[in-house]
């Protein structure tokens, strides 16, 4: 089934809750949010969707909805927790309970860093890694203005400020920009708690550097944006020094949430690496 989707008009997030709920799992004491969309296939390509910092599983509505019928779709809230190579360990033993041995991994700006650690520790499991609106390095990447003792210090409701304070800067310059401005609202204000940004904000800050990774350059795909007011040209120029040959795809226009945004082109990249020949 392929949904019309463009400017990011698609299946209606009620509906969409309706026909794809999240199930919570826990894994080594952290609870997880899981959308798996099993299809009837046994041999469906498999997909792992991490979102960014203000985003759940159900961020990736659009292409979940475009792609469920053909594509083995784990997408993933959060746990309240902020060590990466927990969260990464934990991922891994998710796709394990799943059945799942090899498993495409898209991330997005938060899940793109945490996709790139699964990689890295878990190289075995990761067919293709799709690197969202990233970083590679969080050092070289303004994630705020304070250090990491100060955010640690900071309650966790001012971490929830700043980052929805963020999100208004942004011009509404399309009406797909103002629909994506009311859904993070709403993931930041009910969806998500002041706790869960906060962490989010700590794993980042907090982490390392990718350490280097054990696949080969036509297994990684980076996807950007010319546009994206969070991530600067240096730090998209970072993810691709460090992955020379990876495919890349520059959008024009998207943001730092083309697949909300610009659904359809988003969702046409990822179907062209799964489904090869097939559509979407």
């Amino acid at each position: 089934r392929r949904l019309s989707q463009r400017n990011g008009i698609g299946m209606d997030q009620a509906s969409f809750r309706l026909q794809f709920p999240a199930e919570t799992v826990e894994i080594d004491g952290l609870a997880w949010s899981v959308i798996d969309s099993r299809p009837a296939q046994a041999d469906a390509p498999a997909l792992l969707m991490l979102p960014g910092t203000l985003g759940t599983a159900e961020i990736f509505w659009n292409q979940i909805a475009a792609l469920a019928d053909q594509v083995r779709i784990l997408a993933v809230t959060y746990p309240v927790n902020d060590d990466a190579p927990r969260q990464v360990d934990g991922l891994a033993a998710l796709c394990r309970t799943r059945g799942i041995e090899r498993i495409s991994v898209v991330g997005s700006s938060l899940g793109g860093f945490l996709a790139q650690w699964l990689a890295a520790r878990h190289p075995a499991l990761v067919e293709t890694l799709f690197i969202g609106n990233s970083l590679s390095d969080p050092a070289i990447a303004t994630v705020t203005g304070h250090d990491l003792a100060a955010l640690r210090a900071l309650p966790a409701e001012a971490h929830r400020g700043f980052i929805l304070a963020s999100v208004e800067s942004w011009p509404e310059t399309t009406p797909a920009v103002t629909r994506l401005k009311a859904v993070l609202r709403d993931s930041g204000n009910r969806l998500l708690s002041a706790e869960a940004l906060k962490a989010r904000i700590l794993t980042l800050r907090g982490a390392d550097a990718v350490p280097p990774l054990g696949l080969p350059a036509n297994r990684v795909v980076v996807i950007d944006c010319a546009d994206d007011p969070l991530i600067p040209q240096a730090v998209q120029d970072d993810v691709l020094a460090r992955y020379p040959g990876a495919e890349h795809h520059r959008l024009a226009f998207g943001g730092h949430y083309p697949y909300v945004v610009d659904p359809d082109t988003y969702t046409a990249i990822l179907a062209s690496y799964l489904l090869p020949g097939k559509g979407a």
